[in-house]
């Protein structure tokens, strides 16, 4: 059943104190993808709608291999399959909607450092194919984003990267009509989740102001700031 406060349903920090958040100078981009990521509509609904077969399915193939292993036909433990409410479970392979190779609990901000590299979608972006991958007749399947580069391990690598880079440049100027940067204003990144905390607990625009470093601020300027806020948490 529902909880019908935002902050306990999502498990949300209180977005008046910034203590609350934690000390976000240690939060890698992994991190802070993952905050924002987590308060998204769709990666919620998400995992509401697929966690409970996803774990039923996790549950019966870890009985079905302890089964085997041991010979038993009583019920097995499945102690090593966590549960949707638990840190560390995920659902892979969503939708590609989503920015993520797999969903985990959204109402879990602590979740393991490791799956929230291992669903990031730069976790799959680099994979490495030896030769023998070719001479075996194995070819590579892209998505219309992606170009495959060959590398010669028997020779510099610097020279190399640099006529990648060449390449690819041009090409992503090509598609996306200019060259894509990292992000910045990560200062502001700490603001943006207590504006979207705020606006997702029912704050109106008069609490918001004490969020904003310059206390000056003009409506206006509040609702351009939230705008960036909300953008970033659908764009990251």
């Amino acid at each position: 059943m529902r909880n019908n406060d935002p902050a306990k349903e999502w498990g949300l920090p209180d977005w008046q104190d910034r203590n609350s958040y934690g000390d976000t100078s240690d939060w890698d981009l992994y991190k802070w993808r993952w905050e924002f990521l987590r308060r998204r509509q769709d990666v919620r609904e998400y995992f509401d709608e697929h966690a409970r077969a996803h774990h039923n399915h996790l549950s019966k193939a870890y009985r079905e291999a302890q089964e085997m292993d041991s010979g038993a036909t009583s019920d097995v433990s499945n102690a090593d399959s966590p549960s949707p409410n638990q840190r560390g479970f995920s659902i892979p392979e969503p939708t590609s909607l989503l920015p993520l190779n797999g969903v985990p609990n959204p109402r879990i901000s602590n979740q393991p450092s490791w799956l929230l590299y291992q669903i990031s979608c730069d976790y799959y972006k680099i994979e490495y194919y030896p030769g023998n991958y070719y001479e075996e007749g194995k070819f590579l399947e892209l998505d219309s984003c992606q170009i495959a580069v060959v590398f010669d391990l028997d020779k510099p690598l610097t020279d190399q990267l640099e006529q990648a880079k060449n390449l690819l440049t041009p090409s992503q100027k090509a598609r996306h009509g200019k060259k894509i940067s990292s992000r910045s204003h990560k200062d502001k990144w700490l603001t943006y989740l207590q504006l979207l905390d705020a606006t997702e607990c029912g704050a109106q625009v008069g609490k918001l102001e004490k969020l904003c470093k310059d206390k000056r601020e003009t409506p206006q300027a509040i609702y351009e700031t939230l705008k960036a806020a909300k953008n970033t948490r659908d764009n990251f």
